[in-house]
């Protein structure tokens, strides 16, 4: 049960820091471009 429970919290996290990642990324693609054109 326990460790079910530590697999499912780290999954989450992983899952935040993914989301987290991509929005930066997209961020300063953006800027980027913005900055070429």
């Amino acid at each position: 049960m326990e460790l079910g429970w530590n697999l499912t919290i780290g999954l989450l996290i992983l899952n935040v820091f993914a989301f987290a990642w991509l929005y930066i990324i997209n961020r300063i693609s953006k800027e980027q471009l913005s900055k070429n054109q």
